[in-house]
Formats: structure tokens, sequence, C-alpha cells
């Protein structure tokens, strides 16, 4: 597979696959006229890849999670691809508390807000008469 067809393949522009490979995170192999070669094993580390990036993981993070991303979810070396996870799914879970307190500070602000600003009707509003026929 070629550059093209592994960026289509993922839903990622050949850029992202080179910034893969810039950084280390991917290794295709070369043709005899210079085009990546991503074998099956490249793609399947491709992918987790691209999975941890989309999951809020650093390239720096994958990098020490080589064991994982090479072999695939299911062989993992002395738990520590199931560490990374559920180390990262713990810290997801705090990001995401903290933003419930947050969107509650500013929907309690915007009542207030709205409360403040909303005009208080001084007399009775008048009924609208029917329509003469």
């Amino acid at each position: 597979m070629q550059i093209s067809d592994i960026s289509r393949h993922l839903g990622v522009s050949p850029r992202v696959i080179r910034h893969y490979e810039v950084t280390g995170l991917l290794r295709p192999g070369r043709s005899e006229n210079g085009y990546r070669r991503f074998s099956n094993a490249d793609i399947r580390r491709a992918e987790w890849i691209r999975d941890l990036i989309g999951a809020g993981f650093s390239t720096r993070e994958i990098r020490r999670l080589t064991a994982c991303v090479e072999d695939g979810p299911g062989d993992d070396d002395g738990n520590a691809c199931t560490a990374a996870l559920q180390s990262k799914l713990a810290q997801i879970d705090r990001a995401s508390a903290l933003l419930k307190k947050r969107r509650q500070l500013v929907a309690e602000r915007l009542v207030a807000l709205k409360a403040r600003t909303e005009p208080v009707p001084t007399t009775k509003p008048r009924p609208v008469s029917p329509a003469r026929r």
C-alpha cells in the first residue's frame, strides 16, 4: 500500500502519515523507486497511532508505548499498555468533571444575567380583541 492508499484507509491526510514517520512512530519500507510501502503491520500500527492521538495521547506518550503499538491490543508487554490506557482514561474523566463544573458555572451566570437584564412588566398586558367579520 502506498501513502495515498493508507491515508484514505485511515481517513487522514498523507501529511499526517508523513508526520507519524518523521516523529518515529511509523517506519514504512521503501520500494526501489523510493515510494513508501506500507505492510499490513504498518497499517495496524498506523490505526493504533491514529486512535491513540484521537484519544488524547501525545506522540511522546505513544513512543513510550512502542510494544502495544507494534504488537496491537492483544500483546500487552508487562501490562504497560493497560496501565497507560487506564491512566489516560482517568485523565479524561478528570477533565470531563472539570468541564462539567465550568459548564455549570457559565449556565448559572447566564441565568443570573438574563434575570437582571429582562424587563419587568409594569402594567398588565391588554387583551387582544377578536377580529371583526
